[in-house]
C-alpha cells in the first residue's frame, strides 16, 4: 500500500484492514514526514482557531467541489498533485480534508435507517401529486411560493412512468429488487477501501475481539493496580515487588541475610535507607535491568564531558519566600535574586509629554512608569516619557510622536517612550513586534533602541519610512543573567530611511537610488545589508494575522460596553466567553500586560490544547528574560501546581546541548508518565523543540493509553537521539 495523503487519511479514520493498517503505521514510523504530517494533520483538525475555506471559492483546493472530488476518487489526475501540495502547505485545506474524510467515513460506513412508513409515503408523492391529492400538494407546496401546480406539470415519459409504477407497492421479486436500487443507492463512489471496511467479516471480528480485550482488562484493573497486588493476576508477577526490578543472587543462596525482608512469598533485599532494590531468587537467571535506571548508571560511571557551567548540577528549588528579598546563593538556584543587598530606590525623572494617541478604535494598553497597573487609552490621550505601550492582538496602534513622526505598531508589539536627550533627540524603545516609523514633517532623525540594540534612524525627508520587526532570542538552558537577550532585527528603509549603528567599527550604507535598504542585526554583530526589491506584506495598514482578526472584532466589542481594570475584564473573557478561540487567546494578552495566570492555568486545561506549542514558549521567554517577570510567574506557578512547579520550571529554562548528554533528557522523557498534565505538556513540546518529533504523543491523553509512544521515546532515549536535531540559534527567527 502507498503512502499517500488518500491513505493515511483512512488510517487515521479506522478505514483501513488490519493488515493494511499495520502496514501503513510501519511507514509511518519510518518516515520522519509522515509522523510529522499526522500530527499536524491531527492537531489542525481539532485547533478552533483554523478556520474553513469559503464557501465560493476558486481553484483548486479552495473551490469545495475539488474536495468532493477527491475524496470521490474523480478529480483529474493532472490536479491530485496540486491538490496534496496546497493541503501539504496549509493546515486550513489540510483540517477541510480531514474533517470531510472523517464525515463521510460516518455517513458512508452505515446506511441511515428509515422507517418503512415514511420511506412508501415519501415515494408515493409524486404520483400523489400527478392524481391531484390535495395532502400531496399541501405537503409539497409548503413554504415554496414558487412550486408548479398539478396541472402545470408536464406529462410523464414512457420512462417517468416506468419510475412511477415501480414506486408502488411492489408485486414480485424483481419489483422489490429494482425499488431498493432507486431508494438505496449503493456506494458506487466510495473508496475501495471503504468498501472493503463494510463488507469485512474480518473486520467484524476484530472489533468484537478488541472489545472482549478491553471488558477484560477494566476487569482486572478493576481488582487491583496491574501488578503482584491484584486479586485475579498478582501471582503471575513473582519478580517485581516494590517497583524494583533489578534481580540479585543471594551469596547464600536461602539464607536470609540483614538487609533483607520477606514480603509475602518474596524475599527482597534493602538498601541502607530501608527500600527495596532487588529480590532474591533461587534461580540463577539474572533479569533484566530496568532501561532509565540502567541510563543513569552508564552516565554517572562514563561521563567525560564536563558541565559547561558550575550551575547547571544545581538542583532546582522554589523558593518559599518569594516576597522576601534575597541574596544571590540563598535559596535561589534559578538566579531570580542579584548579588548584594537590595539597592535604595532611585527617583524616577521628570515626566515630560512627547506624543499623542491617535485613535480610540485602536484598543491598546498604557502603563506609565509611575503606576504598576495597565490603563486603556482613548483619542487624543497625552503620551509621556516613562510609558510603555502594548498593541492588542488584532489592532494597529497609531501615535505622533515628537509632533513629527508617525509610528505605527502592527498587533501585539511593544514599545517605550524616553524623553529627548539633552540635544533635543527624540528616543524610543522598541521592544518587541513590528513597528512602522515615518516622518510626516520637519523630523529627520530619531533614537531607537531595538531590544537592546542601539543607533540613529534616519529619515531624511517628508515620507521617508522604515519598517522594523524586532524579536529576541533566548539561549535555552542558562541561567537569568548569564548572557544577555539577543535582539534579532529586520529593517526595510523607503524614501531614503536608513539605519546608523551606534556599535563601534559597524558601517551603515547609504541609502539607495532604487530598491529598499534591508538590513539584519543580530545581537551585537555588524550590520548585514542587502537591496531587496519588494517589502514585506505586513507593512500594508490592512494587514493583520488571521488568527488575530476574530480576537480583535471581540475585545472592540467588549471595551466598548465594559469598563473597570483592564486585566479583570480580559481574564473575564478568558473564563467565560463563548469562543474558543478568543478565550485561547486571552492568556497571552494577559501575559503581554504581565499577569501570566491565565496562561498557567491554561497549560493544565485540555481544552486549550491546540495553543499550549505557543504558551510554553512564551513561559519560557517570561523565565529567561529578568527577576520581576521570572519571580512573579515562578510564585504563580507554585500557587497552582506546588512541587511539580519545579519541574515545569526547569523545562522551561530548556537545555544546552551539554545538559542533555547527562540526566536531563531521561527526566524529560520520564515527564511524559506524571500524572500532571501541564507537566506532561511542557515535557511534550521540549522534546518537540529538541528533536522535531512528537512520536504522535498527546499530554492531554493519559499516559496509561500510550505506552507504545512512550516505549518510542525511551527507544530514541536509549539510542541517544534526544538531542538537538539543529542548535538553536538567533537565524531561526530570520525565517
Amino acid at each position: 500500500m502507498r503512502l499517500t495523503l488518500r491513505t493515511l487519511l483512512a488510517y487515521l479514520d479506522g478505514l483501513l484492514e488490519s493488515q493494511q493498517s499495520d502496514e501503513l503505521a510501519a511507514k509511518i514510523n519510518d518516515s520522519e514526514f509522515a509522523t510529522d504530517l499526522v500530527y499536524r494533520t491531527l492537531t489542525a483538525s481539532r485547533n478552533p482557531a483554523v478556520t474553513s475555506p469559503k464557501l465560493d471559492g476558486r481553484g483548486v483546493g479552495a473551490d469545495p467541489n475539488s474536495v468532493a472530488q477527491y475524496l470521490d476518487n474523480t478529480l483529474e489526475e493532472s490536479r491530485i498533485h496540486e491538490f496534496e501540495r496546497i493541503c501539504l502547505d496549509s493546515d486550513m485545506y489540510l483540517a477541510e480534508v480531514k474533517g470531510c474524510h472523517s464525515v463521510l467515513t460516518v455517513v458512508l460506513e452505515k446506511v441511515a435507517e428509515v422507517n418503512p412508513e415514511l420511506r412508501n409515503r415519501i415515494i408515493g408523492l409524486p404520483d400523489q401529486m400527478v392524481s391531484g391529492d390535495p395532502a400531496a400538494r399541501s405537503v409539497s407546496t409548503v413554504n415554496q411560493p414558487d412550486a408548479i401546480e398539478p396541472d402545470d406539470l408536464p406529462t410523464a415519459s414512457g420512462e417517468e412512468s416506468s419510475v412511477n409504477v415501480l414506486m408502488q407497492d411492489p408485486k414480485n421479486m424483481e419489483d422489490i429488487q429494482r425499488r431498493e436500487q432507486l431508494v438505496r443507492p449503493k456506494m458506487d463512489k466510495a473508496t475501495c477501501y471503504m468498501e472493503s471496511v463494510e463488507s469485512s467479516t474480518t473486520w467484524k471480528l476484530f472489533k468484537s475481539f478488541s472489545l472482549v480485550v478491553i471488558i477484560a482488562l477494566c476487569v482486572i484493573r478493576f481488582n487491583g493496580p496491574i501488578n503482584q497486588e491484584n486479586a485475579l493476576i498478582g501471582s503471575l508477577f513473582k519478580e517485581s515487588v516494590d517497583g524494583a526490578t533489578v534481580v540479585a543472587m543471594n551469596e547464600d543462596q536461602g539464607q536470609e541475610d540483614s538487609d533483607t525482608r520477606q514480603v509475602g512469598d518474596v524475599t527482597v533485599k534493602l538498601d541502607e535507607n530501608g527500600q527495596a532494590v532487588a529480590v532474591i531468587t533461587s534461580s540463577d537467571e539474572v533479569a533484566p535491568v530496568d532501561e532509565l535506571e540502567q541510563l543513569r548508571e552508564q552516565i554517572a560511571e562514563n561521563k567525560v564531558v564536563e558541565d559547561e557551567s558550575p550551575q547547571d548540577d544545581e538542583e532546582l528549588k522554589v523558593p518559599d519566600d518569594l516576597d522576601k528579598p534575597q541574596l544571590a546563593g540563598e535559596g535561589d538556584p534559578i538566579g531570580l535574586a542579584v548579588e548584594g543587598a537590595e539597592p535604595a530606590e532611585e527617583p524616577l525623572p521628570e515626566r515630560v509629554q512627547v506624543g499623542e494617541f491617535l485613535a480610540d478604535e485602536q484598543i491598546t494598553f498604557v502603563k506609565p512608569q509611575d503606576k504598576n497597573e495597565w490603563t486603556r487609552l482613548v483619542t487624543a490621550s497625552p503620551l509621556f516619557s516613562g510609558d510603555r505601550i502594548i498593541c492588542v492582538a488584532g489592532f494597529n496602534t497609531e501615535f505622533l510622536f515628537n509632533q513629527n513622526i508617525h509610528v505605527r505598531i502592527v498587533s501585539s508589539g511593544e514599545v517605550e517612550l524616553v524623553a529627548p536627550d539633552s540635544e533635543g533627540l527624540p528616543q524610543l524603545v522598541v521592544h518587541s513586534g513590528k513597528v512602522v516609523i515615518s516622518n510626516q514633517g520637519q523630523q529627520q532623525a530619531i533614537g531607537l533602541s531595538l531590544a537592546g540594540r542601539t543607533g540613529l534612524l534616519e529619515l531624511p525627508e517628508t515620507g521617508s519610512e522604515m519598517f522594523i520587526d524586532t524579536q529576541r532570542y533566548f539561549e535555552p538552558g542558562l541561567r537569568i543573567n548569564q548572557k544577555e537577550v539577543v535582539p534579532v532585527v529586520k529593517m526595510y528603509g523607503r524614501k531614503k530611511g536608513r539605519w546608523v549603528d551606534a556599535i563601534e567599527g559597524s558601517e551603515s550604507p547609504a541609502a539607495p537610488a532604487s530598491g529598499y535598504g534591508f538590513y539584519t542585526l543580530i545581537g551585537r554583530q555588524q550590520i548585514r545589508y542587502k537591496i531587496a526589491n519588494r517589502l514585506p506584506e505586513w507593512i500594508s495598514p490592512d494587514w493583520m494575522p488571521h488568527a488575530d482578526q476574530r480576537v480583535g472584532e471581540t475585545l472592540g466589542e467588549v471595551f466598548a460596553m465594559q469598563a473597570g481594570p483592564v486585566a479583570e475584564v480580559l481574564y473575564e473573557q478568558y473564563e467565560s466567553h463563548r469562543l474558543l478561540e478568543v478565550r485561547g487567546a486571552m492568556p497571552t494578552v494577559l501575559l503581554q500586560a504581565g499577569d501570566p495566570t491565565a496562561m498557567v492555568s491554561a497549560l493544565g486545561d485540555s481544552e486549550f490544547r491546540s495553543r499550549w506549542e505557543g504558551y510554553v514558549q512564551s513561559l519560557s521567554e517570561v523565565i529567561l528574560t529578568g527577576k520581576d517577570e521570572a519571580s512573579e510567574l515562578v510564585r504563580i506557578l507554585k500557587s497552582q501546581y506546588g512541587d511539580d512547579a519545579e519541574l515545569i520550571i526547569r523545562m522551561l529554562r530548556g537545555y544546552t546541548a551539554i545538559q542533555l548528554e547527562g540526566e536531563e533528557a531521561i527526566d524529560l522523557v520520564e515527564n511524559l508518565e506524571h500524572s500532571q498534565m501541564a507537566v506532561r505538556a511542557v515535557a511534550i513540546y521540549s522534546l518537540k523543540r529538541i528533536t522535531g518529533k512528537t512520536q504522535l504523543y498527546f499530554a492531554e491523553v493519559d499516559p496509561v493509553r500510550q505506552s507504545l509512544k512512550i516505549r518510542a521515546w525511551r527507544d530514541s532515549l536509549k539510542a541517544g537521539e534526544i538531542k538537538y536535531k539543529q542548535l538553536p540559534s538567533p537565524e531561526e527567527l530570520l525565517n
